[in-house]
Formats: structure tokens, C-alpha cells, sequence
């Protein structure tokens, strides 16, 4: 199963057929980091302990922030347009307000299993803001099968989610990254590989990010910290030959940090693209993607 350690989380998803359903990990919001300007990273919350007649009509999936007042789940229009449903649910009245459906763009994989990141950035907003304004994320997971093995990836999609709690919100995409992905190769194919490999008849290469609130910023806008890290197993194994002959010791028996896939980068936002943009180039990693960047 691929490992996902992103330290902004998952919401779940109610999507159209060929979406696949996730379910969320966390029930009780949670502050994350906070920076010099007030912009907030915390976890989502489950409506679990909400009285009842605030939960009556969220929608199936719902996940909340700031102690219920405002809920998200995911939603589509039709099949080629996914959308996050926004609920703001004034909270302590007898009813929510009425739900309203928000397109996303982006240039999901049409096999993608799509959740919500379960983790959000509350923004200090500034004086021309609709509404409070908040940064969340869309998981976009592709798997492939194949003779004796298999792979994964997930790319995070980050939008700039302005107008929550007024008629018109809008959902803008402001970046994408790699979140995860895993390869494994069989290389096992005779009773002498496997003697030869110690019983390690498999190729597992990884790859997991990770984006933090960084603690500084010059605006409103806050500045995130993206790191990554890709591992081989077992030691010395790469994608680019045929494993399968390799002679192991039980001392390679152990996951090897590949240095060219592992790196942070900081991520600003520039206001002339709309986009938050990396402050140097990553590297090419797209060995451990499925079709990312394709």
C-alpha cells in the first residue's frame, strides 16, 4: 500500500463512478503551525459531536473547520466536472444555509481517485477578500497493475478557496506537486535469484512529500515549505536496470535514500502568475510517478 506522509492530511470524497471513495483519518481539528503574519495550517474536523440538528443536512462525507461553521465535501456536476460542495452552516442554528456546488480545474487523470486534502491553511485575509479566504487540497491518486507487481502516485492540488459563507465562492487552483508514489518490480524469477537476493523478490521504490507553513512571510499570502524523499529497496536497486541477477548480503536488506529525489524547496506565491511557483527548480523524479507530468 502506498505510504502517504504528507503532513497536511485527507478529507473524503463522494464522486462520480469512476472516482473512488477515501475516508478521513482525523476527527478534532488540530493547529498545525502559524506564522509571523496569522495565516493558520490546521487539520479538518469530522462533525462527530456536533449536536444533531447541525448535522442533520451536511452532505454525506462532510468534513468542517472552525468548530462547524463551515463544511466540505466533494462533489461533481457530471462526470468530466468535480467540484467541492461548501456548506456554511452558521453554527448553533437550527438549519445550514444553503449548499453551494464549486467547480475545480485542474488536469485531473480521468482514473484518478480524487479526496480532500485533510488539512487547510487559514489565510489573513486582505482588505479586497470576499469572505474569510482559505487554501485546501485535492489528492489526486493513479494506479497501474502489472505481472508481479504494481504502482502508484498521487499529485496534491492546491486552490486559493475565496467568498466561503457568501453567495459566490471560487475555487482557483495556485499549485501542484507530487504527494506520493510507489513502484514494485518483481525481480525474482528462479530459485537462484532468489538465493542470490536473500529472499528480497521485490524492488520497492517510494516516494513521499511533505508541505509545511513556513514560520516567515513578507504578505498575506504565506510561504510553503515543500520537501521530498525517495528511497530504494533493497540497497543499491535503481529503476534503470535489471535487478534480478543482483548477489545481496542480508546488510542490503534495507531501504537506500536516493539523494538526487530527495530535496526541499520553498514555494512563493508571485501575483503576476497567479500561482504559487518553487524558488529553484525541483528535480526530475518522474521515475517514481505514474503519468505525472505527462
Amino acid at each position: 500500500m502506498m505510504r502517504t506522509n504528507f503532513l497536511l492530511t485527507v478529507i473524503c470524497a463522494a464522486l462520480a463512478p469512476s472516482i473512488a471513495l477515501a475516508l478521513p483519518s482525523e476527527k478534532k481539528s488540530q493547529i498545525l503551525a502559524t506564522d509571523d503574519h496569522q495565516n493558520i495550517a490546521r487539520t479538518m474536523e469530522l462533525p462527530d459531536g456536533l449536536p444533531d440538528r447541525d448535522v442533520a443536512n451536511l452532505a454525506d462525507g462532510s468534513i468542517c473547520l472552525n468548530g462547524g461553521i463551515q463544511c466540505f465535501a466533494m462533489s461533481y456536476q457530471d462526470p468530466d466536472a468535480i467540484a467541492i460542495l461548501v456548506q456554511d452552516r452558521g453554527f448553533g442554528k437550527s438549519s445550514p444555509n444553503a449548499s453551494l456546488s464549486v467547480p475545480l480545474t485542474s488536469n485531473f487523470d480521468e482514473n484518478s481517485t480524487v479526496r480532500l486534502w485533510d488539512n487547510y491553511i487559514a489565510r489573513d485575509k486582505d482588505q479586497n477578500s470576499r469572505g474569510p479566504d482559505y487554501i485546501i487540497g485535492v489528492v489526486a491518486t493513479v494506479s497501474e497493475t502489472y505481472s508481479g507487481g504494481g504502482a502508484g502516485s498521487s499529485v496534491l492540488y492546491l486552490y486559493d478557496l475565496q467568498g466561503v459563507g457568501t453567495k459566490y465562492p471560487t475555487a482557483r487552483e495556485i499549485l501542484a506537486a507530487p504527494f506520493d508514489g510507489e513502484k514494485t518490480i518483481r525481480a525474482c524469477f528462479s530459485e537462484k535469484d532468489v538465493k542470490n537476493r536473500k529472499g528480497a523478490c521485490h524492488d520497492i521504490y517510494e516516494f513521499t512529500g511533505r508541505i509545511t507553513l513556513a514560520p516567515t512571510t513578507h504578505d498575506t499570502w504565506p510561504v510553503l515549505n515543500y520537501s521530498a524523499k525517495a528511497t530504494a529497496y533493497p540497497r543499491g536497486v535503481n529503476l534503470d536496470t535489471d535487478n534480478s541477477a543482483r548477489i545481496m548480503t542480508s546488510a542490503d536488506l534495507v531501504s537506500e535514500t536516493d539523494t538526487d529525489c530527495t530535496y526541499s524547496r520553498a514555494a512563493h506565491y508571485n501575483p503576476l502568475t497567479a500561482r504559487y511557483e518553487f524558488a529553484e527548480a525541483s528535480p526530475d523524479c518522474r521515475e517514481y510517478l505514474v503519468r505525472y507530468g505527462e
